[in-house]
């Protein structure tokens, strides 16, 4: 049997918890076989707990500084890389891809501008000053989208207005990322994953603030959405490993 890290917990975290469940599935080797954990096959109850630890969690986030989230955010960065071995071997085990690709898949690489205001001739990226969270949420600023690209083929319009909170930007893109939309300032607004098999698209903005009131917004969540349904489409159609 495969020695598997010792960073493997394989249960769900769910509000700062790790939680356990009755019903689990089967993760397998797919070069072999080999059974390599059960982890918790959460149902739509399940699900509707975690989005509302995640919810109970927003007030504490939200009320934390662009520093300290900045910080909180590298430290979770800095121990993908402290365990990026293990991490990769565990992809290749579960997914069957070589091992160099799965480490590629761990550390892209890229570099992020810490404080994008400061930078010459760069916007303030950061929220605009207002007295109710509306106020900050406003759109801020015009983003260009990259044409045939994966945002592009959610949103017909070669602009769109988005909102604007925070002070870190991309630097240099990482080596299987691809630009999918700009600020004026030339800052990266929006990547997609190359090649990806499924749906990979990543956002600067915040597109879940009213997106019915925001067809660009709205356009991302519908495109997510999708692909959760082929994905479980898909699923749906394999065979069951007896």
């Amino acid at each position: 049997m495969s020695e598997l890290p010792d960073i493997l917990i394989p249960d769900a975290f769910i509000g700062g918890e790790w939680c356990g469940a009755e019903k689990r599935f089967a993760v397998t080797n797919p070069a072999n076989g080999e059974l390599l954990a059960e982890v918790p096959d959460l149902d739509a109850d399940g699900a509707r707990v975690a989005v509302a630890a995640a919810e109970a969690a927003g007030p504490g986030w939200k009320k934390r500084t662009a520093k300290e989230r900045a910080t909180l955010l590298r430290a979770w960065f800095d121990a993908i890389m402290a365990h990026q071995e293990d991490l990769a071997r565990l992809m290749t085990l579960e997914q069957g891809k070589p091992l160099a690709e799965s480490r590629g898949n761990v550390a892209f690489g890229g570099t992020l501008h810490q404080a994008v205001q400061t930078l010459p001739g760069m916007l303030d990226h950061r929220e605009p000053p207002a007295d109710d969270m509306a106020g900050h949420y406003v759109p801020s600023h015009t983003i260009r989208i990259r044409p045939g690209g994966a945002l592009a083929a959610l949103y017909s319009s070669e602009q769109a207005e988005v909102n604007s909170l925070h002070q870190q930007g991309i630097d240099q893109l990482a080596p299987g990322l691809d630009a999918e939309a700009w600020a004026p300032d030339g800052l990266v607004e929006a990547i997609s994953v190359r090649d990806a098999a499924a749906f990979a698209l990543a956002v600067q903005w915040h597109p879940e603030w009213r997106p019915k009131e925001h067809p660009f917004y709205d356009a991302l969540f519908q495109g997510f959405a999708a692909a959760c349904r082929q994905h479980r489409t898909q699923r749906a159609a394999q065979p069951v490993n007896s």
